[in-house]
């Protein structure tokens, strides 16, 4: 160790001793060995503005109907341990057909559905066992009815380009459940391999299931994960979120030996630890896409074989008093998202709901980029559909190899020929590179999504992040986020992973966040509760501060692990009245690095006052940190006793 690093840390340790012993007092700023200022107060004139959210129309919530149709009337035979499909069906291709509006009513009872993506040509179209097209003012109404799908990979509902539509009151679930869990009996570290013994009542691994081509055109729709030993559906800590198995071999009765694809990964495996294993090949909860004032409402679910609830190209949905909930004896819920909304404006509106359990997202919502194929002039270009441009749109072009903005202008005109996109701006836009890749320019749409609604929702022990905004314009307010494996909340762009840019208007209010980050943090130095920044490629912080306006206010943080808030390459933000809380259960600070409330960098015109901060742990010295590339940094008015 260097001495100076070692003066660094001496000087670090003091600080924190001198601000825990002596209240209100403020700590000169202290330039550590990594180039970051570690400050409690720094007075700047600073003119911040609050983000002016775009109204977002109310739910729709009920409407009159004038018929109803009752589905025992078209062969559906609630608690009589039959197929109930076709009845089903019938009922709702006579309400789509319907010209006045109409309620499909469900007798309370338990109804059937046998329907497999593969034999079902029905299921087979749609990956799911019940399907609407282009309904209008229909409303579904479970009536507290359970509705049991016998076939793993299936599906329950897909609406496609439906208007006014309502789904309530039905609980959900999947006999035997779409994935399988069981104990690891044993492992083999240097070969990179686990005995996995699976539980009676789920899917074997010599199911036909795991053996089915892959459907969804990703790479990886097969993965692992390791469950707390003791809490259902939380992660297990400090080690990684998911392990991909592509081999396996039978080595007893319901026992399998697993290759991991990175043999290194056995180390994180113990004999007696809880494992999950998901397939992502078939459908999902319910899917909405280019649906229009659709609603979901008091519907419970104990698992899916893919997303709850999701779908491209919607405008106002609503999922109201809805919940993914964990069944006792069970360690999982759903294969993929809580709620899985791209292309979305207004984007949907979230309240009163509960997400538990999940093996991905809690919330995911972006936009999609648009490459270029040809470039006609530094005007006109050629697009792919992946984004589709309207004339008036705000575009602007981003270059994720350096991470920088290539320019901004508005479309004046739009040819289609297919899948061909010939685009006219107002101004010349130079630098892009024509190509495909996720390492070539894209055109992003600054208000194909957006507009979104979280309010009074929970979402606890799921994989990785609680809510991931890849969108912009949006509330996420007086919402509990426990135990996420990863963030709690990201506001970001991913062009690892190509899918849209926040460029922000985000306001993040009266949230708690306890003991998230349960994983090992491994993505970056900047990975927090509440994580914002721009990206480049390798999830690296961009030059360019492509997010603005930004409110983090009122929100409680207790026993935060490693950054409780990251805010980078950004502009305009307020992070004020928040509370920092920690106690003598918290998880200690990654690799013995001290936790910090507050990291800036790469940030211009920021506001930071009012916070409070309680927590006898090691902090980082003077509590807040700001990188020396930071302008116009307001930090005052903030409270350690």
């Amino acid at each position: 160790m260097t001495n100076h690093v070692r003066l660094g840390r001496i000087a670090a340790l003091l600080g924190t001793i001198l601000a825990l012993t002596t209240p209100g007092t403020a700590e000169p700023p202290a330039t550590s060995d990594t180039g970051k200022n570690t400050v409690f107060e720094h007075p700047a004139d600073v003119q911040v503005n609050e983000p002016q959210l775009t109204p977002r129309p109310e739910p729709l919530r009920d409407f009159p109907v004038e018929q109803v149709l009752d589905v025992t009337d078209f062969g559906a035979v609630p608690d009589d341990d039959q197929n109930d499909v076709e009845g089903i069906r019938a009922a709702l291709k006579q309400a789509t057909a319907a010209k006045v509006s109409t309620q499909v009513r469900f007798p309370k009872g338990r109804y059937y559905l046998d329907a497999d993506i593969e034999t079902d040509e029905y299921a087979k179209f749609t990956n799911d066992a019940l399907a609407m097209a282009r309904a209008e003012r229909v409303i579904l109404n479970g009536n507290g009815s359970e509705i049991i799908i016998r076939t793993p990979p299936t599906g329950f509902l897909a609406m496609y380009a439906c208007k006014d539509v309502i789904v309530r009151d039905f609980v959900v679930d999947w006999d035997p459940p779409p994935f399988a869990q069981g104990f690891v009996r044993a492992v083999d570290r240097e070969a990179g391999t686990f005995d996995f013994e699976v539980e009676p009542g789920y899917i074997s691994m010599d199911h036909p299931l795991w053996q089915r081509p892959n459907r969804k055109g990703y790479d990886s729709i097969r993965w692992g994960m390791l469950k707390d030993p003791e809490i259902p559906g939380r992660m297990k800590r400090d080690v990684p979120n998911v392990y991909f198995c592509d081999e396996w071999e039978k080595v007893g009765e319901r026992t399998f030996r697993m290759k991991l694809r990175n043999r290194g990964q056995a180390v994180n495996f113990d004999v007696g630890d809880r494992y999950v294993h998901v397939d992502r090949n078939g459908g999902g909860l319910i899917l909405c896409p280019n649906c229009e004032r659709v609603t979901f409402q008091r519907i419970t679910s104990y698992t899916s074989p893919g997303l709850d609830y999701g779908g491209g190209g919607t405008k106002e949905v609503a999922v109201l008093d809805c919940k993914v909930l964990i069944k006792p004896g069970r360690w999982h819920t759903s294969n993929a998202d809580g709620l899985h909304f791209p292309v979305s404006r207004p984007g949907p509106w979230i309240e009163g709901c509960t997400f538990e359990g999940m093996a991905d997202d809690g919330a995911n919502f972006y936009g999609k980029g648009a490459f270029c194929t040809e470039i006609i002039s530094d005007i006109e270009f050629v697009l792919t559909p992946h984004a589709l441009m309207e004339v008036g749109a705000r575009v602007f072009v981003f270059d994720p190899k350096p991470g920088q903005k290539l320019g901004a202008a508005k479309v004046v005109a739009v040819q289609r020929d297919g899948p061909r996109q010939r685009v006219t701006f107002d101004r010349p836009i130079h630098g892009v590179r024509t190509g495909s890749e996720k390492t070539d320019p894209q055109f992003f749409a600054i208000d194909c999504t957006g507009g979104f609604v979280f309010r009074n929702n929970t979402f606890r022990n799921i994989r990785r992040f609680g809510i991931l905004i890849d969108s912009r314009d949006g509330l996420i307010e007086n919402n509990r986020f426990e135990a996420t494996s990863s963030c709690g909340v990201v506001v970001h762009n991913d062009p690892d992973w190509p899918e849209g840019f926040a460029t922000g208007n985000v306001v993040i209010r009266g949230n708690t966040f306890d003991t998230c980050y349960v994983e090992r943090i491994y993505r970056s130095d900047t990975s927090a509760t509440i994580s914002i920044k721009t990206n480049r490629l390798g999830w690296q912080p961009a030059p360019y501060r492509g997010i603005a306006d930004i409110l983090i206010e009122d929100n409680t943080f207790v026993n935060w692990r490693n950054l409780a808030i990251s805010l980078g390459c950004t502009e305009n933000a307020i992070i004020r009245n928040n509370r920092f809380l920690g106690d003598d259960n918290a998880p200690a600070g990654v690799d013995g690095k001290p936790h910090v409330p507050i990291h800036i960098f790469n940030a211009k015109r920021i506001s930071v006052r009012g916070n409070h901060i309680r927590d006898g742990r090691q902090l980082v010295s003077g509590a807040i940190e700001v990188t020396d590339d930071c302008e116009a940094v307001d930090v005052r008015d903030n409270t350690r006793p």
